[in-house]
């Protein structure tokens, strides 16, 4: 007999209907017990007579001839339970002195016996509170007198003769005052004033993100997103990393705290247990400290536990488990009619059986989430710009559920630009953020633009991600100068022989690794140049645009002089020597300088200096640089 055909019988007018309606269709079993000593089995089920049992205190050595004054038959039945395993449960006579069934004892009249049975609210007590049953009060309570051992035996007897006064009125051959010294009343009173807690009464709690109260059997709750959260929930398995799905705390609630629901994980199943058996559990253990489910197999969490149910950040789609009831069995009647109507043995017995598991439902519903692809292009070329990163910064206090993912301005998430030039930002709780560019493409100036953007939920919704289209301009290309002072003694100047003229070449390779050459001159004419302390005339010549990169600065050979000595005037300027100074000898075979052009060193200075070699003959040079305009 299952749960649902339990309740219906207290419906009132249609009890013996369905009570009837149960023997025809097998579900209300019926036993017959052939004789003492005699095990027999029924389908999985074997009914086994243990012997006889007395009440220590209605028989004794000096009162023998009363031993049968309050003594019965100790029956069990051995079954197979709900969970596969071997059980025996005892079965109990309802009737004390009966011989058997009245008259023919036929089918009608079991059916009227077994309505009678299942339809009295203390017989139900006495079997679920009695010895043995699922509520079993014995542990906690004794009724006797201090001479009787309160142990299984008596136990048992008890409840038998329990069950006898209160569905017939017999309590064997013993007297008024002999069951009132043993406790048997006090055994009735106690427990007929108890309650039996409902058996459908598990249910499941917790808060929506209103901060509602919610409690149900078939509750749902939200599957939030945690970004970035390990550290406020360090037990989440190391296989979901940072990023993850969690449940609103969930809470068992019945009102018999034996009563629960069982949570089984297969193996390869991607989901995570974690719980606290109760609240003081709870508060030993710490928040950030649950007890963690198996990999494969049960947990039983009765009334009072605490959980999450963990999941990859990926899960997008609901899932509804259905969570078997930790339940207190059902009791069962075992009923004989035929073989049994003039036998010496008795007609009616109970046994305690597990019953059907109701389901507890709990569906996670995923919180929604939102995408955002960053497109970036030249301003120039229209090309895609690839290896510049942008970063993605909440626009204001971010929750999934009440779930607080990110705080106002917390960085969320950094992404660079692929060769197609774009970034994904994927796995977002919906809400306003922003976005910037926090390191330029190569090449290209920093975006110090601010993007703010409104994610939606797009997942599973067919519609298309939040995209964002953003341009760089190309850097501009540093560049910086290089200065060379020529010297040469004043003294040694003649101007019959022409103005001392000097070619200077710059070359080397610029930041993006292009060759670069610059080539200019110096001409001493009268006035053009100044004179240090020690008799020298010099000039400056600065070339300008250099770009970023390594050069080499050297002179080029010149009429009646040559190149005595070179020199440094900054410290991203090194000087090369080579050859002795000697008349013949290209300047470069005898020292040269290397630059080094960047941001940090934008300017280089050095030195040449020469020495007049040559007096003799006449000659004259002479140069003129010519402008040469354009037009078209």
């Amino acid at each position: 007999m299952d749960e649902t055909n339990a309740q219906e019988l207290e419906a009132g007018d249609d009890s013996s209907q369905e009570v009837i309606e149960e023997i025809e269709e097998g579900n209300l079993l019926a036993l017959t017990i052939a004789e003492p000593n005699y095990s027999r089995a029924v389908g999985k089920y074997t009914l086994i007579n243990n012997g006889y049992l007395y009440a220590d205190e209605i028989w004794t050595q000096e009162n023998y001839q009363n031993q049968d004054r309050m003594a019965t038959s100790y029956y069990q039945v051995e079954y197979v339970d709900a969970r596969g395993q071997l059980t025996r449960a005892p079965a109990y006579c309802i009737e004390s002195n009966k011989l058997g069934i009245a008259g023919q004892g036929d089918s009608e009249q079991v059916k009227d016996e077994a309505v009678k049975i299942l339809t009295d609210a203390n017989m139900k007590k006495l079997l679920y509170f009695g010895w043995g049953g699922p509520g079993d009060v014995c542990d906690s309570y004794d009724p006797t007198c201090e001479h009787i051992t309160w142990d299984a035996e008596n136990r048992y007897v008890f409840t038998h003769f329990a069950l006898s006064k209160i569905y017939c009125g017999q309590v064997g051959y013993a007297t008024a005052q002999e069951i009132e010294h043993v406790g048997l009343n006090r055994f009735i009173d106690y427990i007929l004033g108890l309650q039996i807690p409902s058996r459908d009464g598990t249910k499941l709690l917790t808060y929506n993100k209103d901060g509602i109260k919610e409690e149900s059997k078939n509750l749902g709750v939200d599957l939030k997103i945690c970004r970035n959260a390990k550290a406020v929930f360090p037990f989440v398995w190391d296989s979901f990393g940072d990023d993850f799905r969690i449940t609103n705390m969930v809470y068992v609630s019945d009102a018999n705290t034996d009563n629960g629901i069982q949570i089984t994980r297969n193996a390869g199943e991607n989901w995570q247990l974690a719980y606290w058996e109760s609240w003081e559990d709870y508060e030993n253990r710490g928040e950030k400290n649950p007890r963690i489910g198996p990999t494969e197999g049960t947990v039983q969490l009765k009334s009072g536990a605490y959980f999450y149910l963990v999941f990859p950040l990926m899960q997008v789609q609901p899932v509804t488990f259905q969570f078997p009831s930790v339940l207190n069995p059902l009791t069962y009647l075992w009923l004989d009619a035929e073989e049994q109507k003039d036998s010496a043995y008795q007609d009616y017995g109970f046994v305690t059986h597990e019953g059907t598991y109701i389901n507890t439902s709990l569906t996670v519903n995923p919180l929604p989430m939102g995408s955002l692809l960053l497109e970036k292009t030249c301003s120039v070329s229209g090309a895609p710009v690839a290896k510049a990163q942008y970063t993605l910064y909440a626009g204001e206090d971010i929750y999934s559920g009440m779930n607080w993912c990110f705080q106002k301005d917390s960085v969320v998430e950094t992404c660079t630009t692929d060769p197609r030039g774009q970034s994904r930002f994927d796995h977002l709780p919906p809400g306003r953020y922003y976005v910037k560019e926090t390191l330029a493409a190569p090449g290209y100036q920093l975006d110090n633009r601010t993007y703010p953007v409104t994610v939606v939920n797009n997942y599973g919704k067919g519609r298309p991600e939040k995209v964002l289209r953003v341009q760089d301009d190309p850097e501009k290309k540093a560049t910086g100068q290089i200065t060379i002072t020529k010297k040469i003694r004043e003294a040694d100047i003649l101007w019959a022989h022409g103005n001392p003229t000097f070619f200077f070449r710059i070359e080397g390779t610029d930041s993006e690794g292009r060759r670069q050459q610059f080539e200019d001159f110096i001409s001493f004419q009268p006035g053009n140049y100044k004179k240090d302390q020690n008799g020298y005339a010099y000039i400056s010549l600065t070339f300008s645009q250099i770009p970023e990169g390594h050069y080499q600065i050297y002179e080029l050979p010149a009429l009646r002089y040559y190149l005595k000595s070179a020199a440094a005037d900054t410290q991203n300027v090194t000087i090369t020597t080579g050859k002795k100074p000697a008349f013949g000898l290209t300047p470069k075979e005898t020292a040269y300088g290397t630059a080094v052009i960047s941001q940090t060193f934008p300017a280089a200075r050095l030195t040449f200096v020469n020495e007049k070699a040559r007096f003799d003959g006449y000659s004259h040079s002479q140069v003129i640089k010519n402008k040469i305009p354009l037009s078209w």
